[in-house]
């Protein structure tokens, strides 16, 4: 939210609905609710999105996407959770020919080894435990013991 609020304001111009929508973002991830409910955010990103696609600026929301995530993913700004009494980094796990995804709970100590990248092709041998988070589509969730990429060449 916070990223996607410091891309927006560089081009808002003087359009009143987008002020104002990123004045209530800043409140809203300044507030304890941001870092309590990932629903608010995702809310209220979507929100910022609308405004953002209504307002017809020179920059398209499709750029605007691709800039927060570029900047989220070189600053290593994981999804992070608190669980089993360790702080973890939030992936997920899709097999292949399927939607579905299965949390995936790594050590945040990893946040500096993990490549840069949105996905990756991996092998995990994991301890499988029943879904640590209650707004989880899944009903299981990872802690990876071992995580090994896979290379095509």
């Amino acid at each position: 939210l916070r990223t996607l609020g410091a891309a927006m304001a560089p081009i808002v111009g003087d359009d009143r609905k987008l002020i104002e929508a990123l004045a209530s973002a800043e409140n809203l991830a300044a507030s304890p609710i941001a870092a309590a409910s990932v629903e608010a955010v995702q809310k209220f990103q979507e929100h910022l999105r609308r405004t953002f696609r209504e307002s017809r600026r020179s920059v398209s929301l499709e750029q605007l996407d691709e800039i927060v995530a570029r900047s989220l993913l070189e600053e290593r700004q994981y999804q992070r959770r608190t669980l089993l009494g360790c702080r973890f980094i939030r992936g997920l796990l899709t097999t292949p020919g399927t939607r579905e995804s299965v949390p995936c709970y790594l050590p945040d100590t990893l946040s500096s080894e993990l490549p840069l990248a949105t996905s990756f092709r991996a092998r995990v041998l994991a301890e499988v435990h029943l879904r640590l988070a209650p707004y989880e589509s899944s009903r299981f969730a990872l802690r990876p013991v071992t995580l090994g990429r896979v290379l095509d060449f």
